[in-house]
């Protein structure tokens, strides 16, 4: 085997899938966002909503059991023991940088 000369890190975004499914499932309905004429707000600032059918509904739905190992949070074991529900992607690179300084609460962006 080669000896390695140059390493990098590479970055993931991880997510716990392990109710995913299941949250879809539970449901007899969802609610939809209405759009009415460009806003999704009520006059009195709730959000406008619409209830519709969930497809995938399904009564006798079951949440899965976790794995032995599970912290009930995202953490290395679920990396070194291959858990199913871990799901991740590369992480992007931001287009803003963030420029560490505060003004009234908010953080400044830099494009």
């Amino acid at each position: 085997m080669k000896d390695l000369k140059y390493w990098t890190h590479l970055c993931l975004e991880v997510f716990c899938t392990i109710n995913y499914d299941y949250n879809g499932k539970k449901d007899e309905h969802h609610f939809q966002l209405v759009n009415k004429n460009g806003s999704f707000l009520k006059k009195n600032g709730h959000l406008r909503t619409k209830k519709v059918p969930n497809e995938r509904y399904d009564p006798n739905a079951k949440r899965p059991c976790k794995p032995t190992f599970c912290k009930k949070k995202l953490c290395y074991e679920c990396l070194a023991n291959n858990c199913e529900y871990l799901a991740y992607t590369e992480a992007r690179k931001s287009k803003k940088k963030h420029n560490k300084k505060k003004s009234g609460g908010k953080y400044n962006l830099k494009k």
